[in-house]
């Protein structure tokens, strides 16, 4: 995570996008944290420089319900419960 926040800091004033694909840097100072995807057009999206992006299961749910809620199919405040499993090597986060 040392090593994404010092790149941010060498390219906060280029003109580029910097987006973190690693869910290291989810609620950092100065990143969103989201599927820009699913709101494209709005103010952050447009303006933000740093981006993190969830990691595999968060965005596969999302995207799985969310055409239900748009159609109202599944209400917004609806009790839902997912179970999933993971493994992790020590050595994938260490800087």
């Amino acid at each position: 995570m040392m090593l994404l926040l010092r790149v941010a800091g060498w390219v906060k004033d280029a003109n580029i996008r910097l987006i973190d694909a690693s869910t290291l840097i989810e609620f950092a100072e100065g990143w969103v944290y989201g599927l820009p995807e699913l709101r494209p057009n709005t103010e952050t999206n447009q303006k933000c420089k740093f981006v993190s992006i969830p990691g595999a299961m968060q965005p596969a749910f999302i995207l799985l319900i969310r055409p239900l809620v748009d159609e109202h199919i599944l209400m917004k405040d609806s009790p839902i419960t997912i179970h999933s499993l993971t493994v992790i090597r020590v050595e994938d986060i260490n800087d």
